[in-house]
């Protein structure tokens, strides 16, 4: 599917349909296949491009957590097919990137990449308004990789003074 399409469907036809106050049915992610990873949070696939995977932080460049980062996406899906779950509600950032959950196959089961980052302390949740996931999970995730000191947790002290 041409990607220009699929832009302009998220873009134009889907919020057109929210504000009209018509049910929307859930849309399936798109199958593709990851051809490149330019950071922990920003990868590129054969059809739909660049993609910003959506509700993350990355670690600062110049941390050793940013380069683990990257090392855990390339690791996951480079060369290997995903499933893109564009955000119907906000589809694009300003520099024009599809913003989007990512999954990725292992042992024959799809997991959440966004989510797993959170999980292992290699990105910070940032609550997106006007966004499609409930970033409940992923808080639930970040506030375990805090309590195990993981990835850019690893010196976190919680605001009470409880680790």
């Amino acid at each position: 599917m041409n990607r220009r399409i699929i832009v302009l469907f998220y873009s134009i036809l889907i919020p057109a349909t929210l504000l009209a106050g018509l049910e929307l049915d859930l849309i399936e992610p798109i199958q593709d296949r990851c051809t490149g990873v330019y950071n922990p949070v920003l990868i590129k696939t054969d059809v739909m491009g660049d993609i910003r995977l959506l509700g993350l932080k990355p670690p600062n460049k110049d941390s050793k957590y940013y380069d683990q980062g990257f090392k855990f996406v390339k690791e996951r899906i480079l060369d290997k097919d995903v499933l893109i779950d564009i955000c119907h509600i906000n589809p694009t950032t300003r520099e024009g990137y599809l913003r989007a959950v990512v999954f990725y196959m292992k042992e024959g089961r799809w997991y959440n990449l966004n989510e797993e980052l959170v999980r292992n302390g290699l990105a910070q949740v940032v609550p997106v308004m006007k966004s499609h996931p409930d970033p409940k999970v992923w808080f639930t995730a970040q506030k375990e990789a805090q309590r195990e000191h993981l990835g850019i947790w690893s010196d976190y002290n919680s605001p009470d003074g409880i680790p």
